[in-house]
């Protein structure tokens, strides 16, 4: 039997709650709030709460790099579904205190019925109904209607309601990081087939806007992705380097800590082993791949860190 099928406690979650949060990751974190406030007896301003630091609460999800995880509680903070206060006797103490919003989140529920036109779970006519749900399906994408048959009709003689593509500029972040990706994944694979950059640079949209990750963080990560031994022959979309972007920087944050000095016994040598011959003496040491890696890096971030100083980030 594998270890990895449920001997252990497991981290249960409903697939609806992963839709309106927009992410298994939420929805996990907000259903552990939820489970551990319950259980605790923390009552402040007659709400239950659980507090606990982020590297504790790293534990609970090993998976979630402890920096991914900060911003996923943060995002769930400003949605308003996930409430933080400080309740701590000593004011030195900035361990944040967390429970839910069940009004916020029954809104945000009931909100996404009335207007989502795609098939939300256990959604009817509006309404959203309880019950469970096997599958979910997570893809996002832009599409353009315009003929019969991928129209959908509010109602019986309503309009057709057309979408737009949207048109990404050549100077966009969203292209140019299309175009780096390409041009990297090129370097690699000189036979690889020219893709859609437009449909490429709405996939980086998605990863910047839903995802919440910086253009500079975005910029560090196709370098990386496509210059590793590993990823380079497996990253070759954005739709690739969205799905594993969390694992990527775990292992990128893993591969830059420095690794601990090996400290060995000087030993004296022979005289006939100190006659090192002169071709040997003039070898160099040779500049690492990292070298090269870490200039395309800072040039790459420098020029997303100007369009943010100039204002660019409506693009």
């Amino acid at each position: 039997m594998s270890s990895l099928l449920f001997d252990e406690r497991p981290l249960v979650v409903q697939p609806k709650l992963a839709f309106v949060l927009g992410g298994s990751d939420e929805a996990i974190i907000l259903q552990q709030v939820h489970y551990w406030a319950q259980k605790n007896t923390n009552i402040k301003d007659g709400y239950s709460w659980v507090y606990n630091p982020m590297k504790e609460w790293q534990k609970q999800f090993p998976w979630i790099p402890e920096r991914t995880l900060a911003r996923k509680f943060a995002n769930l903070e400003k949605s308003g579904v996930l409430v933080t206060n400080n309740y701590n006797k000593a004011k030195f103490d900035k361990t944040k205190w967390y429970r839910v919003d069940y009004d916020a989140l029954d809104k945000m529920e009931h909100r996404l019925c009335q207007n989502s036109m795609t098939s939300m779970p256990d959604c009817h006519n509006g309404e959203c109904q309880n019950g469970m749900t096997n599958t979910i399906d997570y893809t996002e994408t832009t599409t353009d209607i315009n003929n019969t048959s991928e129209t959908q009709n509010v109602s019986d003689g309503a309009p057709k309601k057309t979408i737009k593509k949207k048109e990404y500029n050549l100077d966009s972040k969203e292209y140019r990081c299309a175009l780096k990706l390409q041009e990297e994944i090129l370097k690699n694979k000189p036979n690889f087939k020219k893709p859609n950059l437009q449909k490429w640079a709405d996939t980086f949209r998605l990863i910047h806007e839903r995802d919440k990750r910086e253009w500079t963080e975005i910029g560090e990560m196709i370098l990386y992705a496509t210059q590793d031994d590993f990823w380079k022959a497996n990253i070759l979309s954005p739709d690739k380097l969205r799905k594993h972007f969390d694992l990527l920087e775990a292992q990128r944050a893993r591969d830059s800590k420095p690794r601990k000095k090996q400290v060995f016994q000087r030993e004296t040598l022979p005289d006939w082993a100190k006659d090192i011959p002169e071709s040997r003496k003039k070898r160099g040491i040779k500049k690492t791949d990292s070298v090269r890696i870490n200039a395309e890096i800072d040039a790459l971030l420098k020029e997303l860190e100007l369009d943010d100083v100039e204002g660019s980030g409506t693009s």
